[in-house]
């Protein structure tokens, strides 16, 4: 058995590069946002008690990943890294939908797996070195949304049900 000859495709880079650009952007604002959010949210959450710093961080920081996961992720899967890589590779339009339905399920599920604990240290930097710890991360997460994002969809794949983390691999 040979290994597969590794073929330069220029036109699927430029469909990743694309991809990638939009995505940063998006979220290089995220960033901001949720730590406005997730400190008002915290400070609601306490009521004006004083903690202990380590609980006040703590609390910050899980209801920033839970703005994410809830949120954010949802709205960016469905209108950006679900459609724009379908529709850049040929699929018609009118079948985003469905491949948004099909896939965005088993993406958080695995986003969940993934991120969680990656932003549990992430929110807890400085803000101007964010963008480089997450680009350092998702070079991994991108193997992850690649595989979903390309894998083929048939009948048996519109109902509800995620895939598990076999299934996508």
């Amino acid at each position: 058995d040979q290994p597969e000859e590794f073929v330069f495709d220029p036109e699927r880079t430029g469909r990743f590069v694309l991809k990638g650009l939009g995505g940063g952007l998006i979220w290089s604002q995220w960033y901001g946002i949720a730590d406005g959010w997730s400190s008002i949210l915290c400070q609601d959450v306490l009521g004006g008690f004083e903690f202990m710093a380590g609980t006040q961080t703590a609390i910050r920081t899980a209801i920033a990943i839970a703005l994410e996961q809830f949120i954010a992720c949802p709205i960016v899967y469905a209108l950006w890294d679900i459609p724009v890589p379908t529709v850049l590779s040929g699929v018609p339009a009118k079948e985003v939908p469905l491949q948004v339905k099909s896939k965005l399920g088993g993406l958080l599920v695995e986003n969940a797996k993934v991120w969680t604990f990656v932003n549990a240290l992430i929110y807890n930097i400085p803000l101007e070195w964010r963008i480089l710890a997450v680009s350092t991360a998702d070079i991994f997460w991108q193997s992850v949304v690649s595989s979903v994002a390309s894998k083929d969809i048939s009948d048996d794949d519109t109902d509800e049900t995620p895939p598990s983390s076999q299934q996508m691999a």
